[in-house]
């Protein structure tokens, strides 16, 4: 989601061509840019969608075995767009830098309403510049409240 310059999907997409990819972002310039490098790479395992990720999940509602994203919105907000791509026994993926426990900090124990188990956080990259994933398994389907309109995942959080 917010697949913008082809991080991390078109990476996923040339380490992992067995996979089907899609790569989704609201901005048509940006999803006419993937195609264009997924068609120069060769990779016929991407489909680029151009949407929002509120309108595209109810389309696609836990089909998902993984959801991911790279810098889109903080970690509450992103959960929100995520979970309800992911089918359960599947994964969603958060990359982040160094400031995540800040994040996830008011998210402790509200996982569930997502349908969420707690996150496993792996940390990479070198010292200078530390890196952390964090894994949530979906352990149980979404709310059907999720996703909820466009704009209001920003306005009003879900784990307040």
């Amino acid at each position: 989601m917010g697949s913008g310059g082809g991080l991390p999907g078109l990476v996923w997409a040339i380490c992992r061509p067995d996979l089907e990819v899609t790569l989704l972002d609201s901005v048509k310039k940006k999803c006419g840019a993937l195609e264009e490098m997924a068609s120069a790479l060769e990779l016929p395992n991407v489909r680029v969608v151009w949407g929002r990720c509120e309108e595209y999940a109810l389309r696609e509602r836990e089909t998902f075995s993984l959801a991911g994203a790279r810098a889109v919105a903080g970690t509450g907000i992103l959960l929100e767009y995520l979970a309800p791509f992911v089918a359960v026994g599947g994964t969603v993926l958060a990359m982040k830098g160094p400031l995540y426990t800040e994040e996830i900090e008011p998210l402790q124990g509200r996982w569930n309403r997502l349908g969420l188990a707690a996150p496993s956080i792996v940390p990479y990259g070198g010292d200078e510049k530390k890196r952390f994933l964090l894994l949530w398994k979906k352990n149980a389907p979404c709310s059907s409240r999720f996703p909820r309109k466009t704009g209001m995942a920003e306005k009003t959080f879900w784990w307040r």
